[in-house]
């Protein structure tokens, strides 16, 4: 009834927030092999169809792309298997090697 002689609650102001960025996160298939350097090639397929001619000097081979392993899918892997023999009894394949990039939006 004398609602009125209750002291009200005032209303406090939020600070303001600043709005935060999105931060956008994906993640890329590290390849397992990379192309080799084109300054290597020349010296790679004279060795690569010398090999492979034998000894018919007629036979021709054409060498599409040159590819190396890729040297951080092979540190990755080797962490993965030294971490993965400390289990007993486990086998494990591993199909794919993904790397975080984030990116500030």
């Amino acid at each position: 009834m004398f609602g009125w002689f209750k002291k009200q609650k005032q209303a406090v102001p939020e600070p303001l927030k600043q709005p935060e960025e999105p931060v956008i996160e994906e993640w890329l298939t590290v390849p397992k092999y990379v192309s080799v350097d084109p300054k290597a090639y020349p010296q790679v397929v004279l060795i690569a169809t010398s090999i492979a001619s034998g000894e018919n000097p007629q036979s021709q081979f054409i060498v599409r792309r040159l590819l190396v392993p890729n040297p951080e899918a092979k540190r990755v892997s080797m962490i993965a298997s030294c971490l993965m023999a400390t289990q007993e009894q486990q086998q494990y394949v591993v199909r794919s090697i993904k790397k975080r990039v984030s990116e500030e939006a």
